[in-house]
């Protein structure tokens, strides 16, 4: 039975993994900050993404040029196949060349960030467990194919900051490595290592560039509050793997101590800690948690390595130890998996969908429609053209835009402000739509849409929307 499970086990587990994810995709409903990126890559191009439109995003570039090509010439729902197609593709890589043990091998792509965080929602983070195993991967072979590595870090870096901290850490250890063996490189491996770390500086320049925050922006600034960030760090840790810390304390000890007798404790700790700190004196949020999960599993990874050498005194029992902690973590995160998957199936994850259907049946597609709130970008995608009047005169781009009024687009924040509200409902529009609503407008019509964000064991967010109707509108 053993000898079938090495040889079958990894791609059942990839086939089971598939059809999960599909199943639960089919039935997820895009956010707000799903439909953002699409509207982003949609209505800009990669020039104004990386020069201007980016800035105020506060995320790299690449998730919107993967999703360019898709969103310029199919419908909406390509976004989630896009999304499943490198769910898979990550789970398929960890289940065919990690080395870790069996069990934990097959456990790992059904834990919750894998699983529907970081593959049913369609955001940027769904590229990270395809990058981060590729790493994982190719670093015990870094100096044989310094070209790929390098490579892959630099995609990383484009995919999200968190992981670019990261990527950021591996990268000086694996220069310092470098400079340490330059005696007994030949010319060309030095000239080929210059060019590596070359592109990889003109990459982290770029990228500084490309989300240098401007002034008129609304982004979270950094905030030095150092009390309050070594509380967000621990927070963080602690919700990213049980959210107990009974059982988080004992998986992150095993872990340290065989990270360490395997030799790759840097690699685990430089990472985890500049992440937790950019938590802390920056910005964090709940769908963050998953980058330390991953750079986890990829020191996971990389211990198991048997190129790995481990120092003379490693106890024989360590590596059971570590897999039973890696099994922990995996049997927690299941259960997530299993309960937001119940949520998102029998339950409504957006109003996106239904509030847009409701907007054509009624005949609103052509009057005049304003949108409150950023969630209102929910809906923008359903439609060809920006549905919302007090979003750049109803004309392109139809992304929200995170910048202080005046702006040269007519819209941004202010529209969520009571004074701008008003002035807005003066000019008596056919329909309004608010997401997360809190309050009645006279002479109109309300109707109600569900929406909840399931997370984990739970709900995390209300993704309630109404669209208001003007009770004498006549299509």
């Amino acid at each position: 039975m053993k000898s079938w499970l090495r040889r079958y086990g990894a791609w059942l587990c990839a086939a089971v993994y598939a059809v999960g994810v599909a199943a639960v995709a089919i039935r997820h409903e895009p956010w707000a900050d799903e439909a953002q990126a699409w509207l982003i890559a949609r209505d800009s191009n990669p020039v104004e993404m990386a020069v201007d439109v980016l800035r105020y995003e506060g995320h790299p570039i690449l998730w919107y040029l993967v999703l360019t090509p898709f969103a310029k010439t199919l419908p909406y729902g390509a976004m989630t196949v896009v999304a499943v197609l490198f769910g898979i593709a990550g789970a398929l890589l960890w289940t065919l060349r990690s080395p870790v043990p069996l069990a934990v091998r097959l456990a790992v792509p059904f834990t919750y960030f894998l699983f529907y965080q970081y593959a049913v929602v369609a955001r940027s983070y769904v590229l990270l467990p395809l990058l981060m195993f590729w790493l994982a991967h190719e670093y015990p072979r870094r100096h044989e194919r310094p070209r790929r590595f390098v490579l892959i870090c630099i995609l990383l870096t484009f995919t999200s900051v968190f992981p670019a901290v990261g990527a950021g850490c591996v990268m000086l250890a694996f220069f310092v490595e470098a400079l340490l063996r330059r005696a007994e490189l030949s010319t060309q491996e030095k000239r080929s290592y210059w060019l590596c770390f070359g592109a990889y500086v003109a990459a982290g320049f770029f990228l500084i560039y490309q989300l240098w925050q401007p002034e008129n922006s609304t982004f979270y600034r950094w905030n030095l509050n150092w009390k309050g960030a070594f509380n967000m760090a621990k927070y963080a840790l602690n919700a990213s793997m049980t959210e107990r810390w009974l059982l988080t304390l004992p998986i992150v000890a095993v872990s340290l101590v065989w990270f360490y007798f395997r030799r790759t404790l840097f690699i685990y700790i430089a990472p985890t800690l500049c992440i937790l700190t950019l938590f802390g004196i920056k910005y964090f949020n709940g769908w963050h948690e998953g980058v330390l999960v991953l750079w986890w599993l990829f020191a996971v990874w990389v211990s198991f390595d048997k190129s790995i050498e481990p120092r003379k005194w490693e106890p024989n029992w360590m590596r059971w130890a570590t897999a039973a902690a890696c099994l922990t973590f995996c049997a927690v995160q299941i259960f997530w998996t299993v309960q937001v998957s119940r949520g998102d199936w029998s339950g409504e994850y957006s109003p996106g969908k239904r509030l847009s259907a409701a907007v054509k049946e009624r005949g609103l597609e052509n009057g005049n429609v304003i949108g409150l709130n950023f969630w209102s970008t929910t809906f923008q995608p359903y439609f060809q053209n920006n549905l919302f009047s007090n979003h750049n005169g109803g004309n392109p781009p139809a992304y929200w835009r995170w910048e202080k009024p005046p702006n040269k687009h007519g819209w941004g924040d202010s529209v969520a402000r009571d004074k701008d509200i008003e002035k807005l409902l003066e000019g008596k529009p056919d329909a309004i739509v608010v997401s997360r609503p809190g309050r009645e407008f006279d002479g109109y019509e309300r109707l109600d849409f569900e929406g909840n964000m399931y997370w984990k064991n739970r709900i995390k967010e209300d993704n309630r929307a109404a669209l208001y109707i003007r009770k004498d509108w006549e299509p």
